[in-house]
């Protein structure tokens, strides 16, 4: 982070901060900011541009892996798509986008341009996901859009932190649903008891209450003046719960431009009824991703290489292998680039072998078997790093890495293997710190590194992050019975595993 407090400057307005042009194009990423009038300052010729810091931004869950600062590769179709759904949500209409394709083929990039298009100026954008391993857990892909909408005050914590946000909740929401804000448990940590109303509600009367308590906490945000994006990443693995309340958003808050980005759904068995409903409205439109043409891919891996153009040789290689398919094409990019096969310099991108020689390796065939030469490439120090890292999950928390490493390392030295790893696009950062954590850069990596390890070492590894949930997390649990009845599973601890599964559908 930049140390704002150092350049600002005042004006006649209390409280406002000023950033110059400097400070503002390196903090934008975090910081809202609004652009004003240039002003003549004294001994400089020319006026200087000056934008208003307005606050931190609430930073999405998911989408985060992908460097938006260069443009995006192909999919001109679909942008367009895109594009005319925010004109219409502008012009106060509403409109469901069902972005599918299988994993890999760039739906996570598609949705992070959905983002960087938002006028977020005038317009609420919010960010979810599901997860594979909280499949079973109430509402979880709804917490960090919640997050998101009551932003925390960073300089405050526990108590505090608690009554500024009831504070902001309490503002804003209808008086006769005070009595049902202990049921907000469910997506944020507040920690509240139940009232006499809630402590009697239970089954099907807690849920409606939920779901009617959380719909009109979204519905006091947006407006004719302040349209919503909401997006839900990963919607294969939404739980029901999640999939009720998206039904009653959709349904109720208005204008809405919703985007559903998932994997396709088997058959009709397993698309959710919602789903299914949705695919037929006349405002839906669905956006199905394929195969990127062979000139996009060159420019792809020329972007990601950051070269000038690729030896013909390479581009036929790439093409021969993944097809038109973007990740499986960057991982071998990076493949031949690890392998020392090609080299980066000065832009540009020179092949090592002779041509005839390179056409004849014997390179792997799948995605999954170009991710495991990468891995088997780093030395053993990075490998167990980023093996320890994938029993976690796709995002994993620096200090939770740090308590359940197996062997004995410093700080500093699991910093060097997260930078190098980092630098190979293998585990890029997500958050900075205080909470600092970093993600796998596609869940397809994650699942190939997990799978690198034997059944013993990942036992031993998912016992390890089961005792930290539980030895660290102090005071109400409930949030983590999931996460640690998982873990205790592939721990191999059926008895512990039980427990928490029979206390998460307690929870539900």
């Amino acid at each position: 982070e930049v140390n704002i407090s150092a350049r600002l400057m005042t004006t006649a307005r209390p409280g406002q901060i000023l950033v110059s042009p400097p400070v503002a194009e390196a903090v934008k990423a975090a910081y809202d900011l609004d652009s004003l009038l240039p002003v003549q300052l004294k001994g400089v010729k020319e006026a200087m541009p000056l934008w208003e810091l307005r606050g931190r931004r609430a930073t999405p869950q998911t989408a985060r892996a992908i460097d938006t600062a260069t443009p995006m590769v192909g999919r001109t179709a679909e942008r367009q798509q895109i594009a005319e759904a925010l004109a219409q949500l502008g012009d106060g209409r509403s409109t469901t986008l069902l972005i599918e394709g299988q994993a890999g083929i760039g739906k996570s990039r598609l949705a992070q341009e959905l983002l960087r298009m938002a006028d977020r100026s005038t317009t609420l954008v919010l960010l979810g996901s599901g997860d594979a391993i909280e499949q079973s857990t109430p509402y979880h892909a709804w917490r960090p859009i919640f997050e998101q909408l009551l932003e925390p005050e960073p300089d405050l914590a526990g108590a505090e932190q608690t009554a500024y946000r009831l504070s902001q909740i309490t503002a804003v929401l209808d008086p006769t649903l005070h009595d049902l804000l202990p049921l907000l448990e469910v997506v944020l940590p507040l920690d509240l008891p139940d009232t006499e109303l809630t402590a009697q509600l239970a089954g099907e009367a807690r849920q409606e209450n939920t779901l009617r308590l959380l719909v009109s906490l979204l519905e006091t945000a947006v407006g004719p003046s302040r349209p919503l994006v909401l997006i839900l990443e990963d919607a294969h693995w939404l739980d029901s719960s999640s999939w009720t309340l998206l039904r009653r958003v959709q349904r109720q808050v208005q204008p809405l431009l919703l985007a559903i980005v998932t994997r396709p759904f088997a058959d009709s068995r397993d698309t959710p009824a919602f789903y299914a409903d949705l695919s037929e409205l006349p405002t839906t439109q669905r956006i199905t991703l394929d195969m990127l043409p062979l000139t996009a891919i060159n420019e792809l891996i020329c972007q990601r290489l950051g070269v000038r153009r690729l030896p013909t040789a390479v581009t036929n290689l790439i093409h021969a292998k993944a097809e038109g398919h973007p990740f499986f094409s960057e991982e071998l990019a990076y493949a031949l680039r690890d392998a020392g096969l090609i080299q980066i310099a000065d832009g540009e991108c020179r092949l090592v072998a002779k041509p005839q020689e390179f056409a004849a390796l014997n390179f792997p065939n799948t995605i999954q078997g170009v991710i495991t030469s990468r891995i088997d490439r780093l030395a053993p120090p990075h490998q167990l790093t980023v093996k320890v890292a994938s029993v976690i999950g796709r995002i994993f928390a620096f200090v939770l890495l740090c308590d359940i490493y197996p062997v004995a390392t410093g700080e500093t030295q699991l910093h060097q293997h997260l930078d190098h790893l980092e630098r190979l696009g293998i585990t890029p950062l997500e958050t900075p710190p205080p909470n600092l954590a970093y993600i796998f850069k596609h869940l397809v990596t994650q699942e190939v590194v997990y799978n690198l390890m034997t059944y013993a070492q990942r036992q031993q590894l998912h016992r390890r992050t089961a005792s930290w949930y539980e030895q660290t997390q102090t005071g109400d649990l409930s949030r983590f019975y999931p996460l640690l009845a998982y873990h205790w599973r592939l721990a191999g601890a059926t008895e512990q595993a039980g427990a928490y599964y029979g206390k998460a559908g307690e929870n539900g």
